[in-house]
């Protein structure tokens, strides 16, 4: 096993924080089903957070709130709509003030030729 799969694996963890627990004093024994239940919660919040889309609030008002470069977006509308815009640099390319959020996309695939 590597070195990043074993850092990254539930059974490291759960080890790490057991011996952590026991060298600290905390507990008397080995407290593998204390330290899998912790860990088990972590992963839980972190694939929850990974599954949530990162929104972005938007105000063209706020020169922070605008994205950094030119391209395509997903956007939400105060009218609960979403979709592609295209962020031109300057403002959405079609925008009647309404877009409150929007994301970044992922890369498209490179096609091979």
């Amino acid at each position: 096993m590597e070195r990043r799969e074993l850092i990254t694996s539930r059974e490291y963890w759960i080890e790490k924080i057991s011996n952590e627990l026991f060298n600290a004093g905390i507990v008397t024994d080995k407290c593998d089903a204390y330290a899998e239940k912790v860990v088990d919660e972590y992963f839980m919040n972190v694939i929850a957070e990974l599954n949530e889309p990162d929104w972005i609030p938007y105000d063209f008002k706020i020169i922070e709130s605008r994205p950094k470069e030119y391209g395509r977006y997903w956007v939400y509308r105060k009218a609960d709509k979403q979709h592609y815009e295209i962020w031109n640099g300057n403002g959405w390319a079609y925008n009647n003030n309404d877009i409150t959020h929007y994301m970044l996309l992922p890369k498209t695939p490179k096609q091979k030729i």
